[in-house]
């Protein structure tokens, strides 16, 4: 008797927690980088631009890194 498992891309199954998980990470590094804008228009109300500068360019990191976990969601899901 042979039994033949599947793993990877080609599978047709996927763990149902996967999907979620991804959805929920994406959703809370979406948020998240709310927090670090909210920390960037604070230091710019002190005058202190190079810091606000950093934290934009960690904001914006973080967003793309949420859109590509929600766009892997999205693909997981179908």
């Amino acid at each position: 008797m042979t039994v033949h498992v599947t793993v990877g891309p080609d599978s047709s199954y996927t763990h149902p927690v996967r999907k979620y998980f991804f959805e929920a990470l994406a959703f809370v590094l979406m948020l998240g980088s709310l927090v670090f804008f909210y920390e960037c228009v604070r230091f710019l109300t002190r005058r202190d631009y190079v810091s606000a500068i950093l934290l934009m360019f960690i904001g914006f990191a973080v967003i793309r890194v949420g859109a590509e976990l929600a766009r892997l969601a999205l693909i997981d899901r179908h």
